[in-house]
């Protein structure tokens, strides 16, 4: 039994055949078209010859034989009235058809015929003479113009039975003598006919050339319409591809704001609860054990936001901002927060600032970023030498600086091959399965992309097994502070020892020491140091500034034998130090150092050593806050509205650790209730919870707190880490934004202004 019949879908050969015959019946419309118009204008050509011919046939009869006499009576000749009445009515007929049937058979063969008889008129009134002859070629060649041969062929008929007729009964007429031979018609027809073969030769190739041109502009027409059918059709596919696109954009960020939300969650759990087990007493295995469990979570947590930086950037909803910033205090807290992971694999980190910065606008934050993920890699990618981060300004204009900062390493390099590639999304220069070195490969796209949205470029220059060098050229404007001239603090004529083994550091030292008019000595090693202060006494140098780890002598057996040697005569001395088993700050008296200053080293720190070795009173500085973040009692009231059970226990496991009072709600309807019902301090509210949500139950309290006059600092405490989010925590009324995973230095801040908050309330009301 036949299966079921299916549509006939029709071949590619039948599809050319049908566009084939379509493009010759067009073809063959557009040609009869043309002819149409050239038998028209012919038409009009040949009127216009006929009304000519008349006027030059009468004239002609006036001036050839314009009377006749007998004896001494004249009439008028016979030629004369030949050429006003037979050529007014040999040109008015054909001229009446042009007008009544333009273009049409009829007409054009009418014309060939009274085109002819005015040839035989003007050859009679003549006389037969030989040059009106040529009048017949001229006229033939007139008739060409119609691309019709068959019109030709009406016409030479008229021509030979008019030599015949008159050859035979009036050959003065035609031949211009009164006796001539039979035959003699048949000469002038033979021309006649000579010259139709070319003329009907013209014809045809006239018409051939007018069915090429057809024929092309009718596939040029089929084509343009193709091409605009095409054009149509494609454009709505590439508007149906944009909507789609944008939906599938849209869905990818909405897939990516679920998923992080999704992370964060239990991340925030998982990163809690390791800060607070590392906040009690733990012996050093369990504690390692807690720090590596710390470091992964937190691994992790980068690959998240940089998924979602990357998404940002993707979809151009990256916002930048533009304030003013310290560019050298920037680069001085990513010297701090990178410093560590470098010491801790035995690497020198050396800052090359420049001693004056200008003031400048920008996003402090993204380049924070970029610059954070360059160091990061120098440090991932190099096992042993240093990492030095330059800052040089390139040029000044009236109203911007020309800044570049550049990324030094002496790790394991990048391949020519792959210099390339390395700033595309998820790619690494090692992209083998066996790699060493993790990563999301998306920390290099984001930058670029960060770099290009601020108008300037990245690059980067490497050689494999000797290291990499990346830079970014940045064009900022100037900010509208005014900074302090750093070095119009130091006092003059200082004179410092310098003791590094490290010449990058001497380099560095020596150039900023210099530049704020220093006397400065170098010295390589501890030995070189010993005889630096041998040969000049230790009057000689108001202050030593020497490194903790050096080969042979270290910093701190050059201070015990400076010690030993010169007593209380020795100058005061600071250690320069990124090893982390350095002694207790309460032995560094007893070894005979005054201070230690942490690599990569401030300037600001560095300025406050020089002006107390100098009995100076050192420039005000902002001292990072080491304290423990749970060390301070808070005493406040506090609301947590978490659906998820370990984020609870995380909350109030933190919360209570700075002294307050907590109460735990799963949902927005209990955080309205219990808000009604007790007074509190602050808020935590979760955005995304079953029922009545973070954004609802904030509205809600805040519509009853309209009745009641009172205040309560709400905070949103959510794992969606979206601008977007944060915008509509605070359109909801609440006042502040913690993203998970919430680390307890950000609760202190969130928790201190709360406090601030109950404390000014008071006096505002007693006023």
């Amino acid at each position: 039994m036949s299966g079921p019949l299916q549509p006939s879908i029709p071949s590619l050969s039948m599809v050319n055949q049908s566009l084939d015959l379509e493009i010759e019946k067009r073809s063959q419309q557009l040609l009869q078209d043309d002819l149409d118009r050239v038998h028209r204008q012919t038409d009009k050509l040949m009127c216009v010859l006929m009304i000519c011919q008349w006027l030059f046939g009468i004239l002609a009869a006036l001036w050839i034989s314009p009377r006749t006499w007998s004896g001494d009576q004249s009439t008028i000749s016979l030629n004369v009235t030949l050429a006003v009445f037979f050529g007014g009515a040999m040109s008015a007929f054909p001229i009446l058809l042009a007008r009544l049937r333009p273009g049409h058979v009829i007409t054009r063969h009418v014309m060939g015929i009274s085109q002819m008889l005015w040839s035989a008129l003007l050859i009679h009134l003549t006389g037969g003479r030989i040059e009106t002859h040529f009048h017949i070629f001229g006229s033939l060649a007139f008739l060409a113009f119609y691309r019709d041969w068959r019109v030709l062929v009406s016409a030479t008929a008229v021509v030979a039975a008019d030599h015949i007729l008159r050859g035979i009964y009036f050959p003065q007429s035609v031949f211009g003598v009164d006796a001539t031979s039979h035959w003699r018609w048949l000469e002038h027809v033979g021309w006649v006919l000579f010259e139709d073969v070319v003329l009907i030769r013209f014809c045809l190739k006239g018409l051939e050339e007018m069915k090429l041109i057809a024929d092309r502009q009718v596939r040029v027409d089929v084509a343009k319409d193709v091409t605009e059918h095409e054009v149509e059709r494609r454009t709505v596919e590439l508007k149906e591809a944009v909507l789609a696109s944008q939906e599938a954009s849209k869905a990818k960020s909405e897939f990516l704001a679920n998923m992080s939300h999704e992370i964060r969650t239990p991340m925030n759990g998982v990163i809690g609860m390791t800060e607070l087990l590392l906040s009690t007493d733990l012996d050093p295995e369990q504690r390692d054990f807690a720090r590596t469990i710390e470091n992964s979570a937190e691994s992790l947590l980068s690959i998240i936001n940089d998924v979602l930086d990357f998404s940002k950037v993707e979809s151009g909803k990256m916002d930048l901002e533009v304030i003013d910033f310290d560019l050298r205090d920037l680069i001085e807290q990513i010297g701090t927060i990178c410093a560590h992971s470098a010491h801790a694999k035995g690497l020198e980190f050396v800052l090359a600032i420049p001693v004056r910065l200008p003031s400048l606008k920008g996003d402090p934050l993204r380049i924070q970023q970029i610059l954070t993920n360059l160091v990061g890699n120098a440090i991932k990618f190099t096992k042993r030498g240093e990492i030095v981060l330059r800052v040089d300004v390139r040029s000044l204009t009236d109203h911007s600086a020309d800044i570049r900062i550049g990324i030094t390493d002496t790790g394991i390099g990048i391949p020519t091959s792959r210099l390339s590639a390395i700033f595309e999304s998820f790619t690494q220069a090692d992209g083998s399965t066996t790699r060493h070195f993790g990563g999301s490969g998306l920390g290099l796209a984001i930058s670029k992309r960060l770099v290009e949205l601020m108008g300037g470029t990245i690059d980067v220059e490497s050689q494999v097994g000797k290291g990499s060098h990346f830079w970014i050229d940045l064009e900022l404007p100037f900010g509208d502070s005014v900074k302090e001239n750093v070095a119009s603090q130091v006092p003059s004529g200082c004179r410092v020892l310098v003791v590094d083994d490290n010449p990058t550091n001497r380099k560095l030292l020596l150039t900023v020491l210099r530049e704020w008019e220093c006397e400065v000595v170098i010295a390589g090693n501890g030995d070189d140091a010993l005889e630096q202060v041998e040969g000049r006494g230790a009057s000689g140098f108001d202050l030593i500034l020497t490194d903790y780890l050096m080969p042979g002598m270290d910093g701190i057996r050059l201070v015990a034998e400076l010690k030993n040697r010169w007593g209380n005569k020795l100058p005061p001395v600071a250690l320069l130090s990124s090893a982390a088993d350095i002694r207790a700050r309460n032995d560094w008296k007893e070894v005979g150092i005054a201070s230690c200053l942490s690599k990569p080293v401030r300037q600001s720190h560095l300025l406050r050593v020089i002006c107390q070795a100098m009995g100076r009173t050192p420039l005000q500085e902002k001292v990072p806050d080491a304290k423990d973040p749970f060390g301070e009692s808070l005493g406040l009231s506090v609301l947590v509205a978490e659906d998820n059970l370990v984020n609870q226990q995380v909350a109030e496991a933190m919360i209570e650790r700075f002294g307050c009072t907590v109460r735990t709600v799963s949902d927005g309807e209990g955080a309205i209730y219990a808000s009604q019902s007790q007074d509190f301090d602050v808020i935590l509210m979760d955005m995304h919870m079953p029922g009545t949500d973070g954004i609802q139950a904030t509205r809600s309290i805040r519509l009853l707190e309209q009745e009641t006059g009172k205040h309560v600092r709400i905070v949103a405490m959510t794992a969606s880490a979206h601008e977007a989010d944060r915008q509509a925590c605070i359109v909801a009324g609440m006042d502040d934004f913690l993203s998970k995973p919430i680390k307890p230095s950000e609760l202190a801040i969130v928790l201190g202004q709360s406090r601030k908050v109950e404390l000014i309330a008071p006096a505002i009301d007693s006023n």
